[in-house]
């Protein structure tokens, strides 16, 4: 109404910058999965059991720094 796009400008860069602070801090750290059928759950559980015995499959257990567990 007044035409000060300078402020606005400044509002706006500011909205910017909680919204990325936010996106970084506002990470899942749970979900829950519906399977479709009882192969999906015996893989979830054969995965867990694969990765937890063999070394080989480190780099494969972790999204976002986070350990996967299903």
């Amino acid at each position: 109404m007044s035409e000060n796009y300078d402020a606005m400008r400044k509002v706006d860069q500011r909205i910017n910058e909680v919204k990325q602070n936010y996106i970084a801090l506002n990470r899942p750290v749970t979900a829950f999965l519906t399977f479709e059928n009882e192969e999906g759950i015996n893989r979830a559980k054969e995965y867990n059991e694969t990765v937890q015995k063999d070394r080989q499959f480190e780099d494969i257990k972790t999204m976002l720094g986070c350990t996967l567990d299903f």
